[in-house]
């Protein structure tokens, strides 16, 4: 496969596909026209599992097939394929999002216990103190003497500070 083509296979991963799909799609594009053997071997993947993933990507559809002679031969439809399917899944998550966040209200009375361990967990506690405790909510949390001195920079520190402020979030360490 291609060199540039491997640096994005992460970036296609992260819309949703598995590697095995990613690779796939990128031997589908490198290929141009293909049957699935070419397609497979492009992939570094058995001739079965290839099929069953084009079939996915033609109900997608990212891909198209040609009957030429008796062979079936695959190819990938333009990228801008890609970004429609991916810009659909965030669309239907956005319809949905009222009612999930319904659902996660439902359970907002009950505390919440949460444990978090080391740099990585202070900035996580911190972010989530903002994003969803409610105005007026409060936080209880329990940490080392000393344990954020020179995770955040002032800046930070001030920004985090004045969101709490503008929620009026009481916290308790």
């Amino acid at each position: 496969m291609h060199k540039t083509s491997k640096n994005k296979l992460f970036a296609i991963e992260d819309a949703g596909f598995s590697e095995k799909e990613t690779a796939v799609y990128l031997a589908t594009l490198e290929v141009g026209r293909g049957s699935v053997m070419e397609i497979a071997k492009l992939a570094k993947l058995d001739r079965t599992t290839t099929y069953r993933i084009l079939q996915r990507f033609l109900s997608i559809p990212l891909v198209q097939v040609f009957k030429e002679g008796k062979k079936t031969k695959w190819a990938a439809l333009h990228p801008r394929y890609l970004m429609d399917y991916v810009q659909k899944k965030k669309r239907i998550i956005q319809e949905l999002f009222p009612d999930l966040e319904a659902l996660y209200n439902l359970n907002e009375e009950k505390p919440k216990l949460a444990y978090f361990e080391g740099e990585e967990g202070l900035g996580q506690v911190t972010e989530n103190m903002v994003k969803e405790v409610k105005v007026r909510g409060e936080v209880l949390s329990f940490s080392a003497p000393g344990a954020a001195s020179g995770y955040y920079t002032t800046r930070k520190f001030l920004q985090l500070a004045g969101e709490r402020a503008k929620k009026q979030i009481m916290s308790k360490i």
